[in-house]
């Protein structure tokens, strides 16, 4: 562009519909064609095959600016702080950002009119984010509203400075310093990282950007055992860091411990791509393998591959790799996770040797015959499991002349389906029909070709309209009379089309697919999803022809929503929340819970839901509505369209351990043993740690005994003893401070020593040491020759 404006061409573009953008970086406002503020009002274009739509214009209009000044303390880097602008509408985003300069100011350009909320931040800065008019996150900020093209200046702002960590790690050999992060987490949560930091080379880190409150740090590196301050195992067990307003907290240190390897070489046959291999080692449990927390390394081109970063344990280990021909292996010659081998390793143990011979997968191939004209490349076959039609176990593209072949496909049974996509030829199972349901079983052998699956397709015909929503996109579901899945799009609100469909009728489902949605799922002319697949209206298809008028208009479904709680009654946060039925009839929705425990669950249609709560945490399990742990107790909860059901969960709270306050027995002084009176934990065993501080930092003691060193005259002493019991809550209990700790008195000034005898070889001489005071004093002696020790 030049001057005020320009031309412009996007160019390669398939045919379909469309809504443009127009941005600028000179300070005009974004606009959507055609004059729109936002892609749900935007006019939509739509396009033929090889189309060149002209005239498409847009006026852009000079933007709203905001500038001023930031003020800072010493210490902050001012041109690593941003200044962002939100607008002030439920789930805003960010519409402006400036960079500060090094003088402090800033400007933020191209806003349209409306009001916005500023906030001040950025990484690594030193100082604590901010939100105009100069007030901490999480409370309430300022407004500010502008006018079209208004130039508001002197919204100014002064940071604080943050609290920091700082210390230094050390690690075993091999293991790069570089390669450690320490993580700040908030105290009473293990899932709220407040911030992190890389270690340097010379093992040096400092945490930034810390408001006052209580912490708790863990250590990883690769090649070390995870670790937490101080030479905890978990976060539960790590000790406390307590930050005032702007402290710089250091001397937080740690020394890591290597992790354990365990290693070996992949066999292969011939022709396996071994470089998409990997090596993958789950904790030996009971339950089946943790998808959570497996450690896996990729496997060389010469078969060779080393896991780390183990803990001591037992594992069992998995040998897999995605389309390379070979079969899934498990430890050894296994074929699942249950019947394989497990292997144990030791702190720090490098065990090599954990080979692994893999053995080739069946095939299926064929070749797909279709009309001249169309690309084949851009089609491919499927192999399903007979029992689920949900995933596919195996896919290939077609080659140029129509061949593919499937590989790396376990024995059993299979239904092979061939997929036009978008190319308009119909979609068809191997054995007859347009269904999963309808196709005809494949029986596989180990490393047996099953050749001659092939497929003869045409063009078929297509259901058009449109659909109107609040979300970006929906999907399209064409349905045989059963109710099976024929063919399923996703498509942005406006036009749309689904093509490939054989002759026939069907009936069409609009949003009526697991996942986030507002509105609830449909089918054709309006009948919601709880009306049942019996009401929908019949679409007819004829062949190679297109059916259109096929439009919905989506209804605001109902919501479920409210907190979910652990077993100590706090917000569980960050848990996936689930709500579907037991027959499948309704579509299943989802949502996460937020930093307070709150989930909300849109786009329901009027029906009786489960609810499950997924904590993701071994030790905690799901939950269901109803507040039980299984699914056959759980109570459902009604939702009606368009209305909002209230539901709060929680998990039953966990038994609190009998927690006394301890006490400290001993004199306080420099030299003396002072020793922690836990009293008496219940019910009984409890298991207890100990943490002492001077001044309320950490000494690294953590026995039930201390001895005052000369850095602690003058402080006082606090012993923290924490209780853990299986299925119990932890509990920490804090003893009431000692008196200021006693030094040890001073020596009289001491007298120089003399000797006497004759200095001569073979007579003795004697150190006459004079008196030392205050009585007794121990002496040791060091005799010299021109200054080297003799003795």
């Amino acid at each position: 562009m030049s001057g005020g404006g320009g031309p412009y061409k996007i160019t390669g573009l398939a045919a379909g519909s469309y809504r443009l953008n127009f941005m600028s970086t000179g300070g005009a406002v974004e606009q959507w064609y055609n004059n729109a503020a936002s892609f749900d009002t935007a006019s939509v274009i739509t396009l033929t095959s090889g189309q060149d739509l002209a005239g498409i214009n847009a006026t852009l209009v000079k933007g709203a600016t905001i500038s001023g000044k930031i003020t800072a303390p010493p210490g902050v880097s001012l041109t690593s702080v941003t200044v962002q602008a939100f607008r002030v509408i439920v789930g805003s985003s960010v519409a402006g950002t400036a960079s500060v300069g090094t003088d402090g100011t800033y400007k933020i350009t191209g806003l349209a009119a409306g009001s916005y909320q500023l906030q001040f931040g950025g990484y690594n800065t030193g100082a604590l984010e901010k939100w105009y008019s100069n007030v901490a996150p999480f409370t309430t900020p300022s407004a500010i509203t502008l006018t079209s093209g208004q130039d508001l200046t002197g919204i100014n702002a002064t940071l604080v400075k943050a609290a920091t960590i700082s210390g230094k790690i050390t690690v075993p050999t091999g293991v790069d310093p570089s390669t450690v992060a320490v993580v700040a987490y908030k105290s009473d949560s293990a899932s709220s990282i407040a911030a992190t930091a890389l270690v340097g080379l010379d093992g040096t880190y400092k945490i930034t950007g810390l408001t006052a409150g209580s912490f708790k740090l863990g250590f990883t590196g690769y090649g070390a055992l995870e670790q937490w301050y101080n030479k905890a195992a978990s976060f539960d067990t790590a000790s406390v860091i307590t930050l005032t307003s702007g402290q710089d907290l250091t001397g937080i240190n740690a020394t890591l411990v290597k992790a354990a390897t365990i290693s070996g070489k992949i066999t292969a046959p011939p022709g396996t791509n071994l470089n998409a291999m990997w090596a993958m080692a789950y904790k030996s449990q009971s339950v089946g393998p943790d998808e959570t927390s497996p450690v896996g390394a990729p496997v060389g081109p010469d078969g060779t591959y080393k896991i780390i970063g183990l803990a001591a344990g037992s594992y069992k280990l998995k040998f897999f790799g995605y389309n390379t021909g070979a079969l899934e292996q498990w430890y050894k010659n296994a074929t699942s996770y249950g019947t394989a081998t497990a292997v144990t390793v030791t702190t720090g143990q490098d065990l090599a040797g954990i080979d692994a011979t893999l053995v080739k997968g069946a095939t299926i191939s064929g070749k797909i015959t279709v009309p001249a004209g169309i690309d084949l490349t851009t089609v491919a076959v499927e192999a399903y499991r007979t029992d689920s039609s949900a995933f596919a176990t195996g896919l290939a593209y077609a080659a140029a002349d129509g061949t593919y072949k499937i590989i790396g496909l376990p024995a059993g049974s299979y239904k092979v389906k061939f997929a036009g996509y978008d190319t308009g030829l119909i979609d068809q199972w191997y054995g007859g029909g347009t269904t999963f349901e309808s196709a005809t079983a494949l029986t596989l052998t180990t490393g047996i070709d099953k050749p001659a699956i092939n497929f003869t397709s045409n063009i078929g015909g297509s259901i058009t309209g449109t659909i109107a929503g609040s979300m970006r996109y929906y999907p399209v579901s064409v349905l045989d009379a059963a109710g099976n899945n024929v063919k399923e799009t996703y498509v942005s609100p406006g036009a749309f089309s689904v093509v490939g469909l054989a002759a026939g009728s069907y009936k069409v489902a609009f949003n009526r697919s697991s996942g986030y949605s507002m509105e609830e799922a449909q089918f054709y002319q309006g009948k919601p999803e709880s009306a049942g697949l019996g009401q929908a209206t019949p679409v007819t298809v004829l062949a190679g022809k297109a059916t259109g008028n096929i439009n919905a208009v989506l209804a605001l479904g109902g919501t479920v929503g409210g907190t979910v709680l652990d077993k100590t009654g706090k917000p569980l946060i960050n848990a996936t929340v689930q709500a579907y039925t037991l027959n499948g009839s309704l579509v299943t929705r989802s949502s996460m819970t937020d930093t307070n425990g709150k989930y909300s669950i849109p786009g329901l249609s009027t029906g009786n839901y489960i609810v499950k709560v997924f904590s993701g945490n071994a030790g905690l399990g799901n939950l269901y509505s109803g507040n039980v742990s299984n699914e056959a107790q759980a109570v459902p909860v009604k939702v009606t369209s368009g209305k909002v059901s209230t539901l709060n969960l929680s998990y039953p709270a966990t038994a609190a351990l009998t927690a006394p306050v301890p006490t400290i027995t001993g004199t306080a002084k420099v030299g003396s043993t002072l020793t922690a009176v836990p009293g008496t934990w219940g019910p009984a065993p409890v298991t207890l740690t100990y943490q002492w501080k001077a001044n309320g930092v950490v000494v690294g003691a953590n026995a039930s005994t201390y001895i005052p060193v000369a850095a602690d005259a003058g402080k006082t002493l606090t012993v923290t003893v924490t209780g853990t019991k299986t299925g119990y809550t932890t509990a920490a209990k804090t003893s009431a401070a000692t008196t200021a700790v006693i030094a040890l008195p001073a020596l009289s000034p001491a007298p120089v020593p003399t000797i006497t005898g004759t200095a001569k070889v073979g007579s003795t001489l004697t150190a006459v040491p004079g008196t030392w005071g205050p009585a007794p004093v121990t002496l040791t002696y060091q005799w010299k020759a021109n200054g080297v020790v003799v003795g």
